[in-house]
């Protein structure tokens, strides 16, 4: 049973605006389904390499407190894929009480989902919002 949801940010969470080059847009639908998570109980993190500008974007988009488990690899010296990032992220679950094998964590680069999968993490590799919505509405919201 999924009991934790770990987004990385950029890519994921903050998707391109078409265009734009090096712009970025929190969806409605990813807006959607971060409140949707939330009201069944899951803790929701980010693990990200992103740190600055776009973690900012969390507080004025007012979806910050939904996020428990706040990493940003970049701050912690550990960029994804290092494992030792993803030690961490495990040593912040159990602190609540959550093991990796209960947590899904979602990010759009192979790469960094391999070094979660290793430890239990279950993954997803982020393709759009509705390819999201329908794995989550298969592993997490039943």
């Amino acid at each position: 049973m999924i009991k934790a949801v770990i987004f990385d940010v950029l890519n994921v969470i903050f998707t391109p605006i078409p265009g734009e080059a090096f712009n970025y847009q929190l969806t409605d639908e990813m807006k959607a389904l971060l409140w949707q998570l939330d009201s069944h109980d899951l803790m929701i993190g980010y693990l990200t390499n992103t740190s600055g500008k776009r973690l900012d974007q969390l507080v004025e988009q007012k979806i910050l407190p939904q996020f428990k488990i706040r990493i940003s690899s970049v701050e912690a010296c550990f960029p994804k894929p290092d494992p030792q990032v993803y030690a961490q992220l495990v040593e912040e679950l159990e602190m609540v009480g959550i093991k990796p094998e209960e947590t899904l964590f979602i990010d759009d680069k192979e790469q960094n989902l391999e070094p979660a999968r290793r430890i239990g993490i279950k993954t997803i590799l982020f393709r759009g919002d509705q390819e999201l919505n329908d794995s989550l509405e298969r592993l997490v919201v039943k």
